[in-house]
């Protein structure tokens, strides 16, 4: 027999110390919490194809959120390979948005695009990283680490910026007319992602996840309105 070892019940956020067992290959058995107020499947995802994962995540689930960042990801130090594609094409998107809102003069000024969003992200990601760092304290002995793994709230930030594919849809159906009202949804259904997925990862409240969501967003806009457009007039 071996087993998937390690990871969190999605349900109900307890450490597990097995997620399943499998006795052949494609012969698995689910493990169920040990938590008295639980006893529910550990990860029932573990079966679920991607289309299903992908669903939840759209509809703001926690449980996936646990599932793909506690139980699926391992890595000790640094982003994994599959958070840095999407991290491509959340910029790729994120660079198609700021293109259309720029002047025509800088419209094809590639770099200064790509570079304006990578950095932009860099100022929202960092202030959030301090914030958490100035204000949280010493997690409890339940949590699933004993500290906090800055790279996984990063890819946790990474993984719910998902949502900005869906800019996509703006592109081949070449909606010009209504781009800001989409692009403005689009942005919206991120940001309250990103609230969820640090609510998953640090165990806390909607409100400081919300909160810490808007420091982002404060030094997002210092960098965009205070250093970019004074320089390059970036609207």
């Amino acid at each position: 027999k071996t087993r998937r070892m390690g990871g969190m019940c999605i349900e109900c956020g307890k450490p597990v110390n097995t997620i399943y067992r499998q006795f052949s290959k494609g012969n698995i058995r689910l493990t169920r919490c040990d938590n008295e107020k639980c006893k529910q499947v550990v990860d029932k995802y573990i079966e679920y194809d991607f289309v299903v994962v992908s669903l939840d995540l759209i509809l703001h689930r926690a449980q996936v959120y646990r599932h793909i960042l506690f139980n699926m990801t391992e890595v000790d130090h640094g982003i994994s390979i599959q958070y840095l594609k999407i991290f491509v094409l959340y910029l790729f998107f994120e660079g198609y948005c700021l293109r259309e809102k720029l002047d025509s003069s800088l419209k094809e000024d590639y770099t200064f695009i790509f570079s304006e969003v990578l950095m932009e992200f860099v100022a929202f990601v960092g202030a959030i990283v301090i914030a958490v760092k100035w204000t949280t304290k010493p997690l409890n002995p339940g949590h699933t680490y004993g500290i906090i793994k800055y790279n996984y709230l990063v890819m946790a930030l990474i993984l719910a910026s998902f949502g900005k594919g869906f800019v996509f849809l703006i592109m081949i159906w070449n909606y010009v007319s209504v781009f800001d009202n989409v692009s403005l949804v689009i942005d919206i259904f991120v940001l309250t992602s990103q609230a969820l997925a640090l609510k998953v990862f640090l165990e806390c409240t909607t409100v400081r996840s919300a909160a810490l969501i808007g420091v982002g967003l404060v030094a997002q806009f210092l960098f965009r309105f205070v250093i970019w457009r004074q320089y390059a007039g970036v609207p």
